[in-house]
């Protein structure tokens, strides 16, 4: 049960920060690859 409930406060408390953490990290991604292939065609 502890485990359990340790999950759900971790989950309930960070679920905003999580998702902001992803779209940063997506973006960043998505900027690389463009970068990348700009590159690549020059």
């Amino acid at each position: 049960m502890t485990t359990e409930s340790i999950a759900t406060t971790e989950q309930a408390q960070a679920p905003v920060e999580a998702g902001r953490g992803l779209l940063l990290t997506m973006l960043l991604m998505v900027l690389l690859g463009v970068a990348g292939m700009y590159l690549v065609t020059l």
